[in-house]
């Protein structure tokens, strides 16, 4: 794990000279970076603070606790690989036709304030019209669960004279 912070290091480095973002990504609970706690020992080792991370909903739903993953790696989020499965492959399904609870993950993610990308991550199919009806279905389902979220907890009024005092 040591080696692998010291290249990333050397790596978030060049991201930053270049001008692009780095992401660490939650990986199968089978792999490094698999366990939450490996990301964050390693963003620990990190010499920059250059780095975030990337949460993948289908390699955190199989690690058994996707939740706790998502409000663990919150502080540090900065993208979202959108995908759905059954619990027991990472079948890169689209959200909302596998067992992944997107109310409450969109919820949960709403109150961490991600502002980040949220990049729908699917299986490829030789029948590329197909997947892309998959995706738009998919970007549709969590656009509506968004919009519900965002209805039920509208700015309150000083927040928005806070925003209005800060505006001109």
């Amino acid at each position: 794990m040591e080696n692998a912070a010291a290249v990333l290091n050397i790596i978030a480095n060049r991201c930053h000279e270049l001008g692009i973002g780095c992401v660490l990504e939650n990986k199968l609970p089978h792999l490094l970076f698999g366990s939450t706690s490996d990301i964050l020992w390693i963003l620990g080792a990190m010499k920059t603070i250059n780095i975030g991370t990337c949460l993948d909903t289908g390699h955190a739903y199989l690690s058994g606790d996707i939740y706790n993953v998502m409000h663990k790696l919150s502080g540090h989020l900065q993208m979202i690989h959108a995908n759905d499965n059954r619990g027991t492959y990472d079948d890169h399904s689209p959200p909302g036709t596998g067992n992944i609870d997107w109310n409450r993950l969109l919820a949960l993610l709403a109150e961490t304030g991600f502002h980040g990308a949220f990049i729908l991550e699917l299986a490829g199919q030789d029948d590329v019209n197909g997947l892309l009806n998959q995706a738009r279905r998919a970007r549709l389902h969590l656009r509506e669960i968004g919009r519900r979220i965002a209805l039920s907890s509208p700015p309150t009024v000083a927040a928005a004279s806070q925003t209005a005092d800060h505006s001109g």
